[in-house]
């Protein structure tokens, strides 16, 4: 299957759920910034009432990401970008494995900090 893919959907697969928890990280930091440093979970039980047990057993803070969020936007733009300076040795890995070097994250992050 991953012969049908283009190297840039094969980089964007693997990395794709690192950026997620990245942006999550980053909305409950913002929360938590703008609720000055008070309990996460009672907030959130005043604005939105007590939780199921079901849903209880998420973590404190869980917050959902939309696939079309400005941050991940423009991570997917900066994963086609960075995804054409592979070698063909990494490129191969990346066919094989579906992993991206040990670069690849770190270099995305920084190319979506300058994409506007």
């Amino acid at each position: 299957m991953s012969a049908r893919l283009r190297d840039e959907r094969l980089a964007w697969l693997a990395v794709r759920d690192e950026l997620v928890r990245a942006e999550r990280r980053r909305i409950r930091s913002r929360i938590a910034a703008f609720l000055g440093g008070r309990n996460l979970a009672a907030a959130r039980e005043r604005i939105a009432g007590p939780r199921g047990r079901a849903r209880r057993e998420q973590a404190v803070g869980d917050v959902e990401v939309p696939m079309s969020s400005t941050y991940m936007v423009r991570s997917s733009l900066a994963v086609e970008e960075v995804a054409g300076r592979l070698s063909d040795p990494e490129r191969a890995t990346l066919r094989a494995t579906g992993q991206v070097p040990d670069w690849f994250l770190g270099e995305v992050k920084a190319t979506a900090r300058h994409i506007a």
